[in-house]
């Protein structure tokens, strides 16, 4: 498999809140994996691609939340039991658009004690 990837990931189910920027409507979400570089979060309606989200994640030990403005890159079905109909939800690449420094370098430390298995 082909890894683009410029940054380590850690794979962790974080609770995350996701605003689509403009709208009122919360996304609240869990996180599948976030990195340097951006995240992926599990939701319940598919984002187009381009939609930009305020985000904030929340990790154990850490009082405030990491908050960033983000991009969609991507959203697909998850995949679950197999069963025809309705997808029960949508995994959604997010990429950073702008994120402080120290929230950041927190990331990539996090990530680099805690890679992705």
């Amino acid at each position: 498999m082909d890894e683009r990837r410029k940054f380590l990931r850690v794979g962790m189910r974080l609770k995350a809140n996701c605003q689509v920027l403009g709208s009122e409507e919360p996304l609240t979400s869990l996180t599948r994996n976030v990195g340097g570089g951006g995240m992926s979060v599990f939701t319940k309606r598919r984002l187009p691609v381009g939609t930009v989200l305020g985000v904030e994640v929340f990790f154990p030990g850490r009082v405030a939340p990491v908050r960033f403005t983000g991009e969609v890159v991507w959203s697909g079905e998850l995949i679950t039991s197999g069963q025809p109909g309705e997808p029960e939800g949508f995994e959604t690449g997010v990429r950073f658009l702008d994120i402080t420094r120290e929230d950041r370098e927190f990331l990539l430390k996090y990530a680099e004690t805690n890679p992705l298995q």
